[in-house]
Parts: structure tokens; sequence; C-alpha cells
């Protein structure tokens, strides 16, 4: 009987490591996202967070992007802003892969607390 628990519990753990990494998976999109490298390129101004482009656009006033592009680069960027531009108008958040990761974790998590 003892194995079997200990079985379970590195059952749960193993729901809840998966689930976030799954989730974590979107962090990168997510960052760059917020910092104002999007699909409809650099951003600029106050915008704010909509459930169809999720956490694409956020609350803040301009941009980190926008506010590097003018202060340091102006029309002269190099290949990290060009990089970051590029992943942000490509990339997209996996909404099933991060709500799938995140359900995941949160299943997991409650099963631990329930046994």
């Amino acid at each position: 009987m003892p194995a079997i628990i200990a079985a379970v519990k590195l059952a749960q753990i193993a729901v809840v490591v998966t689930g976030s990494v799954i989730a974590l998976t979107q962090a990168p999109v997510i960052l760059v996202n917020l910092a104002g490298f999007t699909a409809a390129g650099v951003k600029a101004g106050k915008v704010y967070v909509t459930w169809r482009r999720l956490l694409t656009d956020c609350p803040i006033l301009g941009s980190i992007a926008a506010a590097t592009q003018s202060a340091v680069y102006g029309g002269l960027t190099t290949g990290l802003f060009a990089g970051l531009q590029s992943f942000g108008a490509t990339a997209a958040v996996s909404i099933p892969a991060l709500a799938g990761g995140l359900a995941s974790a949160a299943a997991g998590v409650a099963a631990m607390v329930a046994v």
C-alpha cells in the first residue's frame, strides 16, 4: 500500500510539472508581446488586454519597444531589435496550450491537496 501511495504522489507531481512546463512555453511570446513587439509592428500608445490576442496588449503607457526604438535606434535598428520584432510579429500565443497547461497544473495541485 505505501508503494501505491508513493506512486500516486509521484504521478500528481508529474502532472503539476508537465502542466507548468506546457504553460511556460508560452511565456516568451507573452513577454515579447508585452514589451511591444507585436504582429502589428512596434506597438505604441495605450492599448488594452483582449482575449483574442491574450496578453498581446497591456494597459501601459507606450511600450518598451517603442521607447527603445525612439530613444536608441531611430530608423537604424540592430539585429536584436529586428529579431524581437520578427519574433513578436510571427509568434502567437497558443491558447489551448496555455489553458491546458494551467488546467493540468491546477488539477495536479488540487489532487495533492485533496489526498
